[in-house]
């Protein structure tokens, strides 16, 4: 078994839905430095301390507030996650925002519609899903397929690749 911390909700089998949303200072406090986070609580908040390694976001409705992430990965849907750093994002989820405020190494939407990117300078873009709406303040490179995905560059240089179809690319040079 691995190390690192494990927030799990009470039962799997319960629908997501039913449950109510967290009152008023219901935000959960995790020390990350100390191995793997898995956050599997629904409709949790979670503000994640210290830097952390990797990060699983396995759970609907979840709002994840992090400084720092090796490797953050959200697996579910209909989550928000804002981060000032993270070394490599993947997003396999339908409807989910990120947000990121600093550096982002690279980023892989593997499956999933609708999510929403708002991102840092960022180095490498691979978008595999379809009606992804992303903002990148810079960006290095950036590999699009799927079809229907919209993205905006707002500053420098971007080598494009687009495979699929009906995509929206918005680059500004500079």
């Amino acid at each position: 078994m691995s190390s690192g911390i494990v927030l799990a909700g009470a039962s799997s089998a319960e629908p997501a839905a039913a449950m109510p949303p967290l009152p008023t200072g219901g935000l959960v406090e995790v020390d990350c430095s100390t191995g793997p986070v898995h956050l599997n609580l629904a409709w949790g908040q979670y503000l994640l301390r210290g830097k952390c390694g990797d990060v699983y976001v396995q759970y609907k409705y979840a709002k994840v507030y992090l400084e720092s992430a090796e490797r953050l990965f959200v697996l579910s849907d209909d989550n928000l996650v804002m981060a000032d750093t993270v070394g490599r994002l993947v997003i396999s989820s339908t409807g989910s925002t990120i947000e990121v405020s600093g550096r982002v190494g690279s980023v892989a939407t593997d499956r999933g519609c609708c999510n929403k990117l708002r991102l840092g300078p960022t180095r490498r873009v691979v978008l595999r899903d379809q009606f992804t709406r992303a903002v990148f303040k810079r960006l290095d490179r950036l590999v699009v397929r799927g079809t229907h995905n919209r993205v905006r560059v707002e500053r420098g240089r971007t080598r494009v690749t687009s495979n699929g179809r009906d995509h929206v690319l918005r680059l500004r040079r500079a």
